[in-house]
């Protein structure tokens, strides 16, 4: 009964509007300077998949921001989605909209809504933060971490409850339908959604529900409907990408790999190795410190570039580097509506059997590390209803979408699209080589160009662009 309820989620009828509460806004545009808006708040039900009532008769309240073009003859508005989950689509919309190599604005109405739990929305559910310190002298483990995050997300879901909100509402399907509740209330027909990181999951969410609202699709560092938890596989592709950039080679003794190797050894072997806090406290290190450390360098080029000298710091008995992550891995932190909604999309069984077995393989030198401390097991031990199968499932669309995936992404890989692409009739894949998950694939020219012309209406074929390599590496070009 309840999987049915979630598949009678969507609300197509256009026939009554959803009444807004209109007010002035200034906003940010990229340069920092004000940017006039007008913001909207509409209320839509908590629940709309909860069979006994209940949270169905109790409103919550999303809003949003619209930004006028200067587009005479405007087509149907951007729908701009923020990542996360738990980033304000109003917070960031303004300078997404005037960004001068997007150039939103020019083509029509930017909308930057702020998802349920998000920003202006209410409840707000990001801004109460829940938290737990380890002390110094523990030796941190992914067992370790895993239940105390655990206990604090209990914690989480617990305040919620007591204050009248539905854990199992709080969730992408439900968003996805509060997208189109600002669509009706709008009284247009269709849009064009921007999506990035998660605002991509949730852009898939809205296309399975209201594929016939939507007039394109621009996502990019894509999240597909079942690649919430990371595959360790990713991570470690983008691994072996580093070790490429190295001139001695992944095999020699001077190389990424050896280096990361001979410093787990270590830091298993020896678990009193300690390292001396800005505060002058005396943390013990230990190989996971390292694995955290190193799944979070790898996962950005900013922190790539600074590897190889910390690295070799620490190759000298210099274990400075990676007293921030000592210290993080013990500070254990959530908000519930990030908890909630990466929980119920989940992952489907053999999604999470894979990440068990690659976790499990030694070649994998950094397992799961990157989803440290917000692993499965803390959803499984929630005991809230999650998304059913049929929500990660194969997606069937008509509409046209532009998907964008850098190479050195170990979040949101080329091969996410790839897994999901055969469920789209009219989809092309731009990836970006030597780009991560930020957006550093605005520096090409053709790129930029590419996303001009699908926004107008034309046509894009799949491509693979090239930037240069991350200055500052070895073999890097000044950019």
């Amino acid at each position: 009964e309840a999987a049915s309820a979630q598949r009678e989620i969507p609300e197509t009828s256009s026939s009554n509007l959803v009444p807004i509460a209109w007010t002035p806004f200034v906003g940010d545009a990229f340069d920092g300077s004000p940017l006039l808006g007008e913001l909207g708040r509409i209320a839509v039900p908590m629940s709309r998949s909860t069979a006994d009532g209940g949270a169905a008769e109790v409103s919550i309240e999303i809003p949003f921001v619209r930004y006028r073009t200067t587009n005479p003859d405007p087509g149907p508005p951007i729908f701009f989605l923020a990542g996360g989950p738990g980033a304000s689509g109003i917070e960031f919309g303004g300078r997404v909209a005037t960004h001068p190599q997007l150039r939103l604005l020019e083509h029509r109405d930017v909308v930057a809504i702020d998802q349920r739990g998000t920003g202006l929305s209410r409840p707000n559910l990001v801004d109460r933060e829940f938290e737990a310190v380890l002390a110094p002298s523990v030796l941190t483990s992914r067992r370790v971490v895993e239940q105390a995050f655990t206990r604090v997300a209990r914690q989480a879901v617990a305040f919620w409850r007591e204050l009248g909100i539905d854990p199992a509402s709080w969730n992408s399907r439900e968003s996805a339908a509060d997208l189109d509740a600002v669509r009706r209330a709008l009284d247009v027909e269709r849009v064009v959604l921007f999506g990035t990181s998660y605002g991509s999951h949730l852009g898939l969410a809205y296309l399975r529900d209201f594929d016939e609202h939507v007039e394109r699709a621009l996502l990019t560092k894509v999240e597909g409907p079942d690649q919430t938890w990371k595959l360790p596989s990713s991570v470690n592709r983008v691994f072996e990408q580093w070790e490429r950039f190295q001139p001695e080679g992944k095999d020699s003794e001077t190389g990424l790999r050896f280096a990361v190797e001979t410093l787990l050894r270590r830091l298993e072997v020896d678990s009193s190795l300690l390292a001396t806090t800005e505060s002058q406290e005396k943390v013990r290190l230990s190989a996971f410190d390292l694995q955290v450390y190193l799944a979070r360098s790898v996962a950005s080029i900013a922190a790539m570039e600074a590897l190889p000298e910390a690295l070799s710091s620490m190759l000298e008995g210099d274990w400075s580097p990676l007293v921030d992550t000592s210290e993080d891995n013990r500070r254990v932190a959530i908000n519930a509506m990030t908890l909630l909604v990466d929980c119920a999309s989940g992952g489907s069984l053999a999604r999470l059997q894979q990440i068990e077995r690659e976790r499990q393989d030694e070649a994998y030198l950094l397992s799961d590390a990157l989803a440290a401390p917000f692993y499965p097991e803390t959803c499984d031990a929630l005991g809230v209803e999650g998304l059913d199968d049929e929500f990660r499932g194969p997606l069937s669309i008509e509409t046209p979408v532009l998907f964008v995936s850098g190479t050195l992404d170990a979040r949101t890989p080329p091969q996410n699209v790839e897994a999901i692409r055969s469920g789209f009739k009219e989809a092309s894949h731009l990836v970006i080589e030597n780009s991560d998950h930020d957006s550093r694939e605005l520096m090409s020219s053709e790129y930029r160009a590419m996303v001009q012309r699908f926004l107008r209406g034309g046509a894009v074929l799949d491509s693979t662009l090239t930037l240069p390599v991350p200055v500052q590496m070895p073999g890097g070009t000044v950019e």
